[in-house]
């Protein structure tokens, strides 16, 4: 008799060991998840992937892009998801990995300004619509709307916002937004890049 209830004893110690160990093992895995969830980084843009990413615009729209695909034109808020391998960005410069699981967010690089003053080297000029138009000292820039980018392959680059000039050097993003209301003295147009024609904001 003593024999039955020791061993029944040691068996239901057992079940309740076992039951313990079961739910640390549960609580365990519940935190490794919590700890695990892919955080946003920052990038300027994506240059290249090579596995598959999901874009999602701010707009919503969602769309799946898979080695060979081309990378569309990224406005700033947009998410990128590694789906699989791995995903190249850049931010000030500096590159940036991400793995499969994690998640870029684009944002805006550079400084805002009203209209270009001059340019000693060359341009690269990114459209609203994606159109990209290379320009060099002496050459005249094209109509630049709202929302263009401008980056600076070489030489300086130097642009109003308000009333202070920026001077941008290689490397260097601005880009093109209007001021309302803003009115004040014509600034003399330096030695550089001919910016007749860049009327900003003129239809």
């Amino acid at each position: 008799m003593k024999i039955r209830t020791t061993v029944r004893t040691v068996g239901m110690a057992f079940i309740v060991m076992a039951m313990i160990i079961s739910t640390i093992g549960s609580m365990t895995g519940c935190k490794k998840t919590g700890e695990g969830k892919a955080s946003v980084i920052d990038v300027e843009k994506i240059i290249d992937f090579t596995g598959a990413i999901k874009i999602t615009l701010p707009s919503g729209d969602v769309q799946q892009l898979k080695v060979g695909d081309n990378i569309p034109q990224l406005p700033e808020k947009t998410m990128i998801e590694v789906l699989s391998e791995e995903c190249t960005g850049v931010l000030s410069g500096n590159i940036i990995t991400l793995k499969a699981g994690q998640i870029a967010r684009i944002t805006r690089p550079g400084v805002t300004a009203q209209k270009v003053i001059q340019f000693t080297g060359e341009l690269k000029i990114i459209l609203p619509d994606g159109t990209v138009i290379f320009v060099k000292a002496g050459e005249p820039l094209p109509i630049l709307p709202p929302g263009t980018m401008i980056e600076v392959i070489s030489g300086d680059l130097v642009v109003l916002w308000e009333d202070e000039r920026i001077t941008l050097t290689p490397g260097d993003v601005a880009w093109l937004e209007p001021m309302e209301d803003t009115i004040g003295p014509e600034l003399p147009i330096e030695e550089g890049g001919d910016i007749s024609p860049a009327s900003p904001f003129e239809p």
